[in-house]
């Protein structure tokens, strides 16, 4: 059931209107007690907050860290078959590839 839309600015981010939702329901007494979203409506302030703000919990998937850093424990960074040491030393238990 849609019970809100919030129409936006295209850099206006989902997470970014998932508050401004919750309370526009909660004034027309629509607000239910979980909201299950999807992974743009959700981030770890909301879902830190949403129940102590609003008395709603927010339910969805967490989007993964797409930065350089999250990407920093994929196998090429960690000494996997796809890269070298992080720390730059060679494994010796290693195969090495030509």
């Amino acid at each position: 059931m849609i019970t809100h839309v919030v129409t936006t600015e295209a850099t206006v981010t989902d997470g970014e209107v998932t508050e401004t939702i919750h309370t526009a329901l909660e004034q027309a007494g629509l607000l239910a007690s979980e909201h299950f979203v999807d992974w743009g409506y959700v981030n770890a302030k909301l879902l830190a907050t949403s129940v102590s703000s609003h008395g709603v919990e927010l339910t969805g998937p967490i989007r993964h860290d797409i930065t350089w850093q999250g990407k920093a424990d994929e196998p090429a960074s960690r000494g996997g078959p796809a890269g070298p040491p992080r720390d730059g030393l060679r494994d010796p238990n290693r195969d090495l590839v030509a």
